[in-house]
């Protein structure tokens, strides 16, 4: 029980100590709409701060709040924005977001900059008011321009990642050198980040060790953990990434408009039944910027449709596994309920859990292939924030077929110099059937031309060697594939 109510109070400790630092009392940023507070008023601030701080008072958390809400009822700013910290807490008095959220608006209102901060963080993650990204960041900018430590941080943080604001490296690194010239260890740490990474400024490892020192010295653990690693985020198995990125450039190529190396919005333009399918691929994963790689996995995808809706299986590098559950809708691809737990490079090897939100994608045909790419847009449960940019790019390995032809059957199989192709048409349609190796090279072709509806039976002789082959059927955007083995 006292580590708990330690833990409690050095938590409180390290927020408040914005806001009091060396002065028990700061007037000058709320004197216009509040007034000159009295003596009286002045003394309760302190026996307040006394009361969760020490020494000279003995640790009562309630009687701080009383102290705090008769002065934040007398028109003090920084008592708002005390009381405000205790209901989010539940410090001295039961946690109740709606007030905390109330007394920070107050306090915020008055001037306060620490409490232009603490609004922010209520609209960042959602607490006592709908979570909205664009507010959050018009808090912080507030804070930021009234010289607040956190809110120059969080501001900058803000623009790091484009949540609620246009992203931008240069002017949150800023912002970070701002923070940092006021002793905030968290923008020491996002400048150690920005000079790792060459997000923002040209990459330079000695002074992201200098600043990530900084910060660690000053308690910051997470750049502790920073400094362990082999290398920044962008160069993460540098070899191997390279070489999944040829092979997706190599599978892109097939695809017009598939971008690598800069992250660009595609508009949907699919339906339901055109994405059943097998699929092999990559998941590319960008920087905040959306212009460099920073991971490439590779994943089978699975996709079956039943009444307008899809499910299927996504595997991601041999480890990670998700049942796939979405609708389509006239823009995107909405999941339901569908996440996984994976690390990344700042979580350690620790998996948190990932939310599998909407995709926007594209199905291609090209040549004899089908290619299906776009955005993916993930969020981080663990950190209540989205994902970095995502885009996904697969090729159709075979398919269900829907509407006009039912699914291929070849026989005998295994065969030996002949095999039969046999399929039906619902409707009047050209078919075209041709036979693969394992490695794509196509060895047969056979263009029907225009068929009307009914049943067919295709004789092919082939002189091949001993193995396995792809026999595919297209029919328009649908084609089906089955394979075959030569004895």
């Amino acid at each position: 029980m006292k580590s708990i109510l330690f833990t409690a109070l050095l938590f409180f400790s390290r927020i408040l100590f914005a806001q009091t630092s060396d002065q028990v009392i700061q007037l000058a940023a709320a004197r216009a709409t509040t007034g000159q507070l009295t003596t009286g008023t002045k003394s309760d601030l302190s026996d307040a701060w006394q009361y969760l701080h020490g020494p000279y008072k003995p640790y009562n958390p309630g009687k701080a709040f009383s102290l705090y809400l008769a002065a934040a009822q007398q028109g003090s700013a920084q008592a708002m924005n005390a009381v405000g910290i205790q209901y989010r807490s539940g410090l001295g008095i039961g946690r109740d977001e709606a007030q905390a959220f109330t007394w920070f608006k107050k306090a915020a209102s008055a001037g306060y900059a620490n409490g232009w901060y603490q609004l922010g963080v209520m609209y960042k993650y959602g607490y006592g008011c709908t979570l909205d990204y664009a507010q959050s960041y018009a808090c912080f900018e507030k804070a930021a321009a009234l010289s607040d430590p956190s809110g120059l941080y969080s501001q900058g943080y803000m623009l790091y990642k484009g949540l609620g604001c246009t992203q931008d490296y240069r002017h949150a690194l800023a912002l970070f050198n701002a923070g940092a010239a006021r002793g905030n260890a968290a923008s020491m740490y996002f400048i150690g980040l920005c000079y790792r990474n060459g997000y923002g400024a040209t990459a330079d490892k000695d002074n992201a060790r200098y600043w990530l020192d900084k910060a660690s010295a000053l308690g910051y653990r997470v750049a502790a953990t920073e400094l362990a690693t082999a290398g920044p985020e962008n160069n993460i198995s540098a070899e191997d990434l390279a070489s999944r990125i040829q092979a997706a450039q190599r599978l892109a190529s097939a695809v017009p408009d598939a971008p690598l190396n800069t992250y660009s919005r595609v508009r949907q333009n699919i339906r339901t039944a055109d994405l059943e399918g097998e699929y092999k691929g990559y998941l590319l994963q960008y920087d905040y910027s959306g212009e460099h790689i920073i991971g490439n996995d590779p994943v089978n995808l699975s996709l079956t449709c039943t009444n307008g809706s899809l499910s299927g299986l996504w595997q991601e590098s041999d480890t990670l596994a998700t049942s796939l559950n979405a609708v389509l809708t006239g823009t995107s691809v909405l999941f339901d309920n569908v996440h996984y737990n994976k690390s990344d490079h700042y979580s350690r090897g620790k998996a948190l859990e990932i939310d599998f939100k909407e995709a926007s994608l594209e199905l291609v045909p090209s040549g004899d292939s089908f290619y299906l790419a776009g955005n993916l847009w993930l969020y981080s449960a663990g950190r209540k924030e989205p994902e970095k940019p995502a885009y996904v790019i697969f090729s159709r390995t075979g398919a269900v077929v829907a509407g006009n032809a039912s699914p291929v059957s070849v026989y005998p199989n295994p065969f030996h110099d002949l095999l039969t192709v046999k399929f039906q048409l619902k409707e009047r349609g050209d078919v075209r059937t041709v036979v693969y190796t394992e490695d794509g090279t196509q060895i047969y072709s056979n263009a029907s031309g225009r068929l009307e509806a009914g049943d067919y039976a295709l004789p092919i002789p082939l002189n091949v060697a001993a193995g396995s082959y792809i026999v595919k059927l297209y029919n328009g955007r649908q084609v089906s594939s089955t394979v075959v083995v030569r004895k």
